[in-house]
């Protein structure tokens, strides 16, 4: 039967179908989905059909459902026919499926090109069901297939069944066959009826399942192919298939395509011992490609084998990588990589390792490369393996190396040149190292540790036997973990320069402390340079090399100015070494210390130094020159720099030195030569400094010194130089200080047990102004010289420090009485407790009081005892204390002694520098009450605490009035926090601030107040209302009220609260204005109205928003205008009288918006600001206000020709921007007659346009000027001049320009 579809049958034809008389069966389109159950009842009901073809013509065309699935066309076929059918198939435009002689012969699929198959083809492809198929097709298609088929997962037959079959019947031209599944590819050479050269393709290693592995160890294997990195798991079966394979002779991991594993992958090192290993194995070619890397093993020499391995980035390689570069297994790593600086990298990693060498080649015409050995060649070994890999022919270096050391050398024709090597410590050297170090082709050495003392030997013989060698460089580049102790630098210093046979010439040496270089040792006398940051960093061997060599000379830098001074203390220490240090400006100090004590010399060799180092430009500063024995400073007249080379310098020094400063450290050990050079420069020498105290023996010395020295002007005697001797043995005090008297204007002689200082104080010339002041920490260590002296009566000032408890009163009450001449009296307490309670057998301070009182020193001014919370001073008047004044911090830290102190004895003033809180207010309440003499208390206090202090202080005073019917309080201070004075509070301070000062009249209630305020920023409720309380009680007091920075209307309503029963002692307020409403603006013109004594009202206007200035008093005497737009400017132009109307003004400030434009022709109203009184404004350029306005606004206070003009003192034009003649015209009509502070900050004013034209002719601004600040952006250096020349100013006034210069001025022009 043929049918043409299936879904056209009707029932009758079905139903003589299922009848089952048909032995063929032809359709002629393919089956739908819907045609199953149809195909399904005809082949069931047929059992003699051997014979079905399905034949898919032109109906695809013209069909929208899709064909049956041809896997499910065959498992009709296949179950319904039950193998009776002798022939099967299926005809389609993309392919052809047949079977013959049942189905369990193969099916036979032909199709031209894959891309026809569909999704459902290749399903049925791929999972059948059959149990053969045969897919014809080209070449190109079945390499496609079959990675395709190796994706289907389906268990199929062995790899034994699948080579049997493949070589089943073969015929006899067959070469060559391939069988595989997911897991596996198999691919063998077939000749003569055997199978040869097996190359097995696995997937990944864990997929491999028993059967295949009992295949791949029947040891066919030549070649082995893993796709993926194997994982640590796949390591004992790598093993086995090894063992198993002794044909195996190639082995190759991964194509570049990732395996999506999990577990990590089994490491290159592990992966390498597996595969060379094996005894049994013939490995030939190992390729491993893990994506980052690839490595290659191409040459069959065992261990003696080069493996190739080549990556992009070192940073790529994992630390599996990296352990399998430094420890093999292999017996040469040859590694390429195209980034140089991995290179370096890379060697710095070799290094770690200590069973592998290295050798890099570069130039040579190749790209550099880096080969590595595992055998443990000697280095000799390993340069001759170098030379060999370098090309001869043209020029290139090699580097060879390992954990040790690193040699590197240049090659050319043959001969290997410049050899440097690099050794990590010196101790780790093998004697094959040190054989062809010995062979002496080294030039310079690098040793990157610092040598250990044990080393000396070894550094030595590298020295001997290296002649070449011409630099040396040590360096702290890593730390050495040692346990013995370092080569001293002295040594490390004296091998370098003592083998006559070397040739260094560059020495270079790093302890991590300190660097000291050498640019050349060819002379002794070349310069050493040392560098350190803190002296404190040297050990004490570094410190012996600077204080004995060896060296000609060595300079040292350091960036401690403190411990150049030190430097300088242990140079002095060296009988054998002479310094010098020059300073000049700009630039760091620099201390060289050369052999040599002779001070001529080192003056000669400052000289030198000064020539060499000293550029035109520069200005010498100072320079210093010493030794042990004495030292000396100079400095220099700063033309010395402009005659460098015209003239001898050492000449030049001497006549270029105006001033010079001597220590001497013994006299005793002065030599001739000292004594010369001093007394042929006496006439240089202005101070001198002894260090160790003159002897008996010394007196003729220190006379002959003096005497010769008129232009000394200060003798300092310090005594540090040797250990305390025997008084008997010193120069007396007495003697001492009649040597320093007659020949200098001031001394000071520090001893351990007292110091003293004398003479004239600066500035002053006559012998009455003469001072004597006396410091002694022991009474009790006075010698009796000493007291001879003092009692002689000739100290001024008397210092006693840190007494003992238990302290000699008879002594110090004798001292007392003998020093007529006594002004000052000072004793300093170390514990806090010791001089208050009597109960003790100590001195009190009662006692001292006492002393300084009966000792009746008419001289006297002040005594002063400083304690743990403050000083407490006693001025002092013909003889007897006046005044007794004490200083505390806080109240709650005094103890019972202060307090009992305080109240039982003369305190006359009181100074509390902190608020006292309330816990504080009974002892204050109680001070108050039992000084009986107590007249002045001045408080330091927060401004919320301010009322509640005035108050108690009033309160208890009029308590103790009618208690006691008098009070002792005459005046009371409420200050600052920390007794800060109002006008030291600085304009930064945007904290709230309240002083008031009391002054009561006799025994009466009565008192005068004068009280400042200053308001915060930003004040809350909170902030407001301990002011509001204060200005409701005291309002009328205040002098003084600064509100200016203060936001909100916390100022308006403060002012509300203003008591309005007294006259105000307003004397200057400054406001805020956009704190005001109309009502405000009439509440303040009446309080300006009720002060008689007003003098200056100051406006920070900012974003001025009301209709008329407030009442602007003809003593307004500061005028600030800050902010704005041109819009508030216009209305500030309206609404404020010009400078005619303030006679008293002495400052105008105006500071815009910087992105803010003034209004047209504002500028007229500027020029009616800074112009004088005869100027004003122009009637040409008052039209350009409503002149009206100004009128009625300031009618009230034009000018009194009785009331004095004042010029401008300051004026402020910052970020003011006008155009060029507005400018000019402003300028004309500024009045400079005693302008003082001038700032044009930020304006674009010209330089030119300081210049001013006078009845034709140019003029300058003449006046006071203090300060210019101009930040004008010049774009010629030129333009300067037009500044300079535009300002007269007096010649004491200090003057100082600040200008912001365009960077493209060329600075040396």
């Amino acid at each position: 039967m043929e049918i043409e579809q299936l879904n056209n049958l009707g029932f009758d034809d079905l139903e003589f179908i299922h009848k089952g008389y048909l032995a063929q069966l032809a359709i002629g389109s393919a089956p739908i989905p819907e045609d199953e159950d149809r195909l399904t009842n005809i082949l069931r009901h047929n059992p003699m059909l051997i014979r079905l073809q399905i034949q898919h013509q032109d109906r695809s065309t013209s069909i929208i459902t899709p064909e049956l699935t041809l896997q499910s066309l065959m498992k009709i076929v296949i179950v319904e026919t039950s193998g009776q059918l002798e022939s099967f198939s299926i005809s389609y435009a993309r392919l052809v499926l047949t079977m013959i002689r049942g189905v369990s012969q193969y099916m036979t699929l032909k199709f031209d090109r894959l891309e026809d198959l569909t999704s459902d083809d290749l399903n049925f492809i791929q999972l059948g069901p059959y149990d053969q198929l045969r897919i014809e097709n080209t070449q190109e298609v079945e390499e496609r297939l079959i990675g395709l088929l190796r994706q289907s997962s389906v268990l199929g037959p062995t790899v034994q069944d699948l080579v049997d079959l493949a070589t089943a019947d073969a015929p006899t031209n067959l070469e060559s066959f391939s069988v595989g599944c997911q897991r596996l590819i198999l691919t063998a050479v077939y000749s003569q009826g055997r199978i040869q050269d097996m190359t097995m393709t696995i997937g990944e290693l864990q997929n491999l399942d028993s059967n295949d592995l009992t295949f791949i160890h029947r040891g066919h294997l030549t070649q082995l192919i893993i796709e993926a990195a194997p994982i640590p798991e796949d390591e004992d079966r790598l093993v086995d298939i090894f063992r198993h394979n002794s044909m195996l002779t190639r082995l190759q991991v991964g194509q570049g395509r990732s395996a999506s594993v999990t577990p990590p992958e089994l490491p290159l090192q592990r992966l390498v011992k597996t595969a060379t290993s094996n005894t049994s194995s013939q490995l030939q070619s190992l390729s491993v490609d893990y994506g980052r890397f690839a490595l290659t093993m191409t040459t069959p020499d065992g261990q003696a084998q080069e493996m190739v391995l080549r990556f992009n980035r070192l940073d790529d390689l994992t630390s599996g990588d990296l352990k399998f570069i430094q420890q093999g297994p292999y017996g040469q790593l040859r590694i390429e990589t195209t980034w140089e600086e991995d290179k370096e990298s890379l060697i710095d990693i070799l290094r770690q390792s200590p069973a592998i060498e290295y050798i890099q080649i570069k130039g040579g015409g190749e790209q550099s490369h880096i080969i590595i050995s595992t055998i443990g060649w000697p280095l000799e070994n390993l340069v001759s393996l170098a030379t060999l890999k370098a090309n001869s022919e043209i020029e290139c270096s090699f580097l060879v190396g390992c954990q040790r050391f690193t040699l590197t050398a240049g090659y050319s024709q043959g001969i290997i040149q410049d050899m440097t090597m690099e050794v990590g410590q010196l101790e780790s050297l093998d004697s094959n190292d040190l054989a062809f170090i010995h062979q002496g082709h080294l030039t310079q050495l690098v040793i990157d540790s610092v040598p250990l003392s044990k080393d000396e030997d070894r550094l030595a013989g590298i020295f001997r036997h290296n002649s070449t060698l011409t630099r040396l460089q040590v360096r702290h580049g890593r730390s050495a973990s040692v346990t013995t102790p370092e080569l001293p630098l002295q040594n490390l210093v004296k091998i370098a320069t003592s083998d006559t046979l070397c040739r260094l010439q560059p020495l270079s040496v790093d302890y991590g402390r300190f660097t000291l270089t050498v640019p050349t040792l060819d002379d002794q006398t070349q310069e050493m340079i040392m560098r350190f940051n803190r002296l404190d960093d040297l050990t004490s061997g570094d410190l012996k090399f600077i204080q004995q060599g060896p060296y000609g000379q060595l300079r040292i830098e350091t960036t401690w100015e403190e411990d150049k001074e030190s430097l300088i203390d242990i140079l002095r220490q060296s009988p054998a070494i002479g310094y010098i240090q020059t300073k000049v400006y700009g630039r760091r100090p620099i201390v060289i210390s050369v052999c040599g004590t002779k001070i001529e010399d080192l003056i000669h060799q400052a000289a030198r130094t000064i020539s060499t180092r000293l550029r035109a430009s520069d200005t010498l500063e100072s320079f210093s020159v010493g030794c042990k024995r004495l030292s000396l400073k100079g400095l220099m007249e700063s033309h010395i720099a402009g005659m460098i080379g015209t003239t001898d310098m050492m000449d030049l020094i001497e006549k270029s030195m105006y001033i010079m400063d001597m220590t001497i450290g013994d006299l005793q050990n002065l030599d001739s030569n000292d004594i010369t050079f001093i007394h042929r420069n006496r006439k240089h020498i202005s101070q001198l400094v002894i260090e160790a105290a003159p002897m008996l023996m010394d007196e003729d010395r220190l006379k002959y010194i003096l005497c010769h020295h008129w232009k000394l002007s200060r003798l300092q005697i310090q005594h540090q130089g040797r250990d305390e001797v025997p008084a008997d043995l010193e120069l007396p005090l007495q003697t001492l200080v009649k040597l320093a008297l007659r020949n200098t204007s001031s001394f000071s002689v520090c001893y351990r047990r007292l110091n003293l200082i004398g003479g004239l104080p600066p500035g002053c010339t006559k012998d009455r102004t003469k001072t004597m002041a006396m410091t002694v920490d022991q009474l009790e260590d006075l010698t009796s010289d000493d007291m001879t002296f003092i009692q002689q009566g000739s100290l001024t000032h008397f210092t006693l420090r840190f007494p003992p408890l238990k302290m000699d009163t008879d002594r110090l009450s004798g001292i007392l009485r003998h020093s007529l001449e006594l002004s000052q009296f000072h004793i300093i307490l170390e514990e806090e407790t010791i001089l208050l309670d009597a109960t003790q057998p100590i001195m009190n301070l009662q006692d001292v009081l006492g002393i300084v009182d009966s000792a009746t020193l008419t001289k006297l001014e002040s005594s002063t005892i400083d304690y743990g919370y403050g000083p407490i001073t006693a001025n002092v008047s013909q003889g007897r204390i006046q005044e007794v004044a004490m200083d505390i911090e806080r109240l709650g830290d005094l103890s019972s002694g202060y307090i009992k102190f305080i109240q039982g004895n003369r305190l006359t003033k009181l100074y509390i520098k902190h608020t006292p809180q309330a816990a504080d207010q009974n002892l204050l309440t109680e001070i108050l009450s039992q000084c009986p003499f107590l007249g002045y208390l001045q408080v330091g206090c927060r401004w919320d605490r301010s009322l509640a202090i005035v108050n108690l202080m009033v309160s208890v005073r009029e308590m103790i009035l009618e208690r006691e019917g008098s009070s002792s309080l005459r005046i009371f201070e409420l200050m600052d926090e920390g007794l800060i004075p109002f006008d030291e509070l600085g304009s930064r301070d945007d904290n709230t601030h309240i002083q008031s000062h009391l002054s009561f009249s006799g025994d009466s209630n009565s008192f005068e107040m004068r009280t400042w305020i200053r308001l915060g920023d930003w004040m809350f409720e909170k902030d407001v209302g301990p002011v509001r309380s204060f200005v409701r009680r005291y309002g009328w007091s205040v002098v003084r009220f600064d509100g200016s920075i203060i936001n909100g209307n916390a100022f308006t309503s403060i002012l509300n609260h203003m008591p309005d029963t007294r006259t105000f002692q307003l004397e200057h307020l400054m406001i805020h204005s956009s704190d005001f409403s109309e009502d405000g603006v009439n509440h303040l013109d009446n309080m300006i109205i009720q002060s008689p004594d007003f003098k200056g009202l100051g406006l920070y206007v900012g974003n001025w928003h009301l209709e008329r200035a407030p009442l602007l008093h003809p003593t307004l005497s500061r005028l600030q205008l800050f902010g704005g737009n041109s819009e508030v400017f216009s209305r500030i132009a309206l609404s404020f009288p010009t400078r005619r109307s303030f006679p008293a003004l002495e400052s105008f400030e105006l500071r815009p918006d910087s992105d803010c434009q003034l209004p047209l022709n504002f500028f007229s109203w500027i020029m009616a600001m800074v112009s004088a009184t005869s100027q004003g404004l122009s009637s040409s350029s008052s039209s350009h206000f409503r002149q009206d306005t100004v009128a009625e606004q300031s009618a009230h206070c034009e000018l009194d020709p009785e009331r004095s003009w004042t010029p401008l003192r300051k004026v402020m034009l910052r970020q003011v921007r006008l155009q060029y003649e507005e400018w000019r015209s402003v300028i004309e009509a500024m009045d400079t007659s005693a302008l003082e502070h001038l700032d044009l900050k930020d304006a674009n004013i010209y330089p030119w346009q300081f210049q001013r034209v006078k009845n034709g002719h140019s003029a300058g601004i003449r006046g006071s000027l203090a300060m210019l600040r101009a930040q004008i952006a010049l774009q010629r250096l030129e333009e300067l001049q037009y500044v300079l020349i535009s300002f007269e100013y007096h010649p004491w006034a200090a003057f100082m320009i600040r200008l912001q210069i365009a960077s493209t001025i060329v600075v040396g022009a």
